[in-house]
């Protein structure tokens, strides 16, 4: 009995802090007793791997202060290779930017950014933190240039692509796309195409979005011509029938019939041109692609 509340009470700690060590070991110990075996190993392995962490101390305070030695000795690699496998552990923000600026003056971005990440896990309104991830973002776009000017298409595609994990833009994709189309990464390039389509849609709707929202504030204030004027903006940014409704109801709440027609009739009109633009569009680049096929043929290809 005495043996299952110990039990609990271990599930309990590593519950909370799930790196303890010597809760750990201490559970291994007392499931090994229980004779379930198989569980004890997890817990005597994870006890192993913690201390390989900690370099056999069972309490990382000790590790970290010889850290904090060797770094004000300014021995700072050093001070990193004991700072990064226990990097999961450390919970203090300074302690953290500084480790993120080791990376940053050896120039390994991905640990910094591992770690900046880290920090704004544990606190969203850490601004250094959103600095860093910035200045790292910057500095991939930086790499992945100079890899283009080398001729390396590689690995300006590799820095790239962790530009994009951080924030995917609408210019940075196009590079994107053009990058990987001269890799001719034809299944990367439609993800991308996609990409970018559905950051384009949601740009649209922003704009439709702020567009209704002065409609509405202009309607609350009884100025209904610059209602009318904010929701015909947002029909030309992009003609949705639920946008048509919203203004079709304003014109019968100020009991204006006439302008219902009226509107309805722009809308229709305005909804057409639109369609007989990309009408036109769509030949054009269906000429365009037989030209560059038959030149294709020409050339042997």
């Amino acid at each position: 009995g005495k043996i299952n509340e110990a039990i609990e009470s271990f599930q309990s700690i590593l519950g909370r802090n799930p790196n303890h060590r010597y809760t750990n070991v201490n559970m291994g110990i007392l499931l090994r007793r229980k004779g379930k075996i198989q569980q004890s190993r997890v817990s005597f392995f994870t006890t192993y791997r913690l201390l390989e962490r900690s370099q056999g101390d069972y309490d990382i305070k000790a590790c970290l202060e010889n850290a904090e030695k060797l770094f004000n000795d300014n021995l700072e690699k050093k001070a990193l290779e004991i700072y990064e496998p226990l990097i999961s552990e450390i919970t203090s923000e300074v302690l953290l930017h500084r480790i993120a600026k080791l990376y940053l003056d050896k120039k390994l971005l991905d640990g910094a950014l591992e770690v900046y990440k880290r920090i704004l896990r544990k606190n969203r309104q850490n601004k250094e933190a959103r600095e860093g991830i910035k200045s790292i973002h910057t500095a991939y776009l930086i790499e992945s240039e100079n890899f283009l000017k080398k001729n390396d298409k590689i690995n300006a595609a590799v820095k790239i692509e962790k530009a994009l994990k951080i924030a995917a833009g609408i210019n940075l994709i196009q590079k994107a796309i053009s990058i990987n189309l001269l890799l001719k990464n034809e299944n990367r390039v439609v993800e991308l195409e996609e990409m970018l389509k559905d950051i384009k849609r949601k740009e649209i709707q922003s704009k439709v979005q702020e567009k209704i929202n002065k409609a509405e504030e202009a309607e609350k204030k009884t100025d209904y011509k610059g209602a009318i004027r904010y929701f015909q903006e947002a029909i030309k940014i992009e003609p949705q029938n639920s946008t048509l409704k919203k203004l079709i109801d304003l014109c019968v709440h100020i009991n204006r019939p006439d302008l219902t027609e009226k509107i309805t009739d722009w809308f229709n009109k305005y909804q057409h041109s639109l369609l007989e633009k990309e009408k036109k569009q769509a030949r054009e680049e269906l000429k365009q692609s037989k030209n560059n096929g038959d030149e294709s043929q020409k050339d042997g290809i």
